[in-house]
């Protein structure tokens, strides 16, 4: 074995907004990159499909720094996703990286282009 093999995992923070009815029928390449990313990291999913961004709620959720590698979300600029992922940086000022996957084309809404 190698010596990568007797260390434990990282942890890594997976954020989406899906409706639970449809997890079965989600095999994209996001899917299948999170596999290999399961690899070397440990996943916790979170799904925020719960959150109406419309109504602005605060977010309840707080995570030790430290606790994962990055933080990874996978959402539309606006999305819940994207929501979550705002306010857990400006409002709890969590230092964790962290990335926003998203699928199709999109501008970032505050840039004038």
């Amino acid at each position: 074995f190698y010596k990568q093999h007797d260390k434990p995992k990282e942890q890594m923070l997976f954020v989406f907004n899906k409706d639970p009815a449809h997890y079965d029928t989600w095999r994209d390449g996001l899917w299948a990159a999170l596999r290999i990313l399961a690899r070397n990291f440990t996943i916790q999913y979170l799904n925020v499909n719960d959150i109406v961004v419309a109504e602005r709620p605060p977010i309840n959720y707080h995570v030790s720094p430290g606790t994962f590698k990055f933080i990874l979300g996978w959402g539309a600029f606006g999305s819940p996703t994207d929501y979550f992922l705002t306010q857990l940086h400006t409002v709890h000022q969590d230092p964790h990286p962290k990335a926003l996957c998203i699928g199709g084309n999109a501008m970032p809404p505050h840039e004038n282009v």
